[in-house]
């Protein structure tokens, strides 16, 4: 899936180590954008490597992401992420700058 809007906050960085020793990092952030004639926002998700890339994008930049919508259940409840894994930002005249989350 792929929306634009704009970058309303970035939340801070969380981080962490799994079960299996590995760390990981994470870092969700929320765009505001238009659905039809209501405006609406979005918290989403990325994780890995690139987490810290998302500290380039700025509070008010306009951005489109491609994202992945996944959902699982955890005690009979279910939980939806909607996880980030490219977002493009627009840089003047020069075109984009792609940044894979």
């Amino acid at each position: 899936m792929q929306l634009t809007g704009t970058v309303h906050l970035v939340l801070q960085q969380e981080s962490g180590t799994s079960k299996n020793g590995k760390d990981w990092k994470k870092q969700v952030f929320i765009i505001n954008y238009k659905d039809g004639e209501y405006d609406k926002q979005l918290a989403l998700t990325t994780m890995g490597n690139t987490v810290e890339q998302i500290a380039s994008i700025g509070i008010g930049q306009t951005v489109t992401v491609d994202f992945n919508a996944e959902s699982r259940e955890y005690n009979g409840r279910w939980y939806t992420d909607y996880k980030a894994w490219k977002v493009t930002t627009p840089s003047g005249s020069s075109g984009s700058s792609n940044l894979p989350f």
